[in-house]
């Protein structure tokens, strides 16, 4: 009785041992701990982008004449710099062991195609791949299956950087100006002139010096201006551009005079600024109109010391 019990615990053993050896030897079971992507893609190939959410509209990143655009906020550039980050972290995805393989699993982790948290389409001329992410095993992990396979995985990815929100996707930097591009600033009464990257006020006697800090405060603003929403195209009544809250004008290296105007809206402490050299409307916070509003002569020039030359001459203590 005891051999006997000996010989099938030594059977057991055996079983257990070929049953893993064949494990590890199994092509597919191979293929999960190899260093695969996700999502085979290239970002340069794409031309369209559409990142689905339940109940709600499908936000479209589309490349028009080589550029990144969002066709349904009236055509307006897209951030490269997000699209660039998001998707090309997603496509450096390496894929590990697998969650499940189950149908029933991709509606338990919301991987499914009629029950999921995105869906993603990337598409080209040649090629559409579809991915869906579901639940979150953990922080900044999502469960994550491709199209035509029922293997799920667990990957470094958060719902959150794949936003359906137009707004977050639209170039931040649209109204930005390089301030090495910028030779003038007339804002108000005051005239602001640069030359070699220095800038003096229009007018400013032999008594006075520019105050810097203030000087390099107001091309911090005029260079970095931002917005909160694209309004469109098309002037309407409501923008009150015709005789706008406040005005100022850049004067460009390439000789361009890029006049901005400020609109009061009928919403609460809500503008709406436009640029000439664009055809965009933008709704922008009071606050960006408040610190340019707000930049007088005082905080642009104060008095200096005397010319150190006529000092000189007129100081009986000088010696030559």
């Amino acid at each position: 009785m005891v051999n006997q019990f000996r010989n099938l615990s030594v059977l057991f053993v055996a079983q257990v041992i070929l049953t893993f050896v064949l494990f590890l030897s199994d092509s597919d079971t191979g293929a999960y701990i190899q260093n695969e992507k996700l999502v085979d893609l290239q970002l340069d190939s794409l031309d369209r982008i559409v990142i689905e959410q339940p109940e709600d509209r499908p936000l479209v990143l589309e490349k028009q004449g080589g550029n990144w655009v969002l066709p349904d906020y009236f055509g307006f550039p897209a951030s490269v710099e997000k699209i660039t980050r998001t998707f090309g972290k997603l496509f450096d995805t390496k894929i590990g062991w697998p969650v499940a393989t189950t149908d029933a699993a991709e509606s338990r982790f919301k991987v499914a195609a009629d029950q999921f948290e995105r869906k993603l389409v990337f598409s080209s001329a040649n090629v559409t791949e579809t991915l869906y992410l579901g639940t979150s095993p953990g922080f900044k992990k999502i469960h994550a299956r491709m199209d035509g396979s029922n293997t799920i995985y667990g990957i470094m990815f958060s719902a959150y950087q794949a936003s359906i929100k137009t707004r977050e996707w639209a170039d931040q930097n649209f109204l930005h100006l390089p301030r090495d591009q910028i030779e003038g600033i007339e804002l108000s009464d005051l005239v602001l002139r640069g030359a070699d990257g220095k800038f003096t006020v229009e007018g400013i006697s032999d008594a006075e010096m520019v105050v810097e800090a203030g000087i390099a405060n107001l091309l911090a603003d005029v260079s970095t201006l931002g917005f909160l929403e694209v309004l469109g195209k098309e002037d309407v009544p409501s923008f009150h551009l015709e005789s706008p809250e406040f005005d100022f004008v850049i004067l460009s290296k390439s000789g361009e005079r890029i006049q901005y105007r400020y609109g009061k809206l009928d919403e609460k402490d809500q503008y709406v600024l436009k640029a000439s050299n664009s055809e965009y409307f933008f709704k922008v916070s009071k606050y960006n109109l408040e610190s340019l509003q707000d930049v007088q002569r005082a905080k642009l020039v104060q008095e200096g010391p005397v010319n150190p030359v006529e000092n000189s001459a007129a100081d009986p203590r000088s010696t030559d």
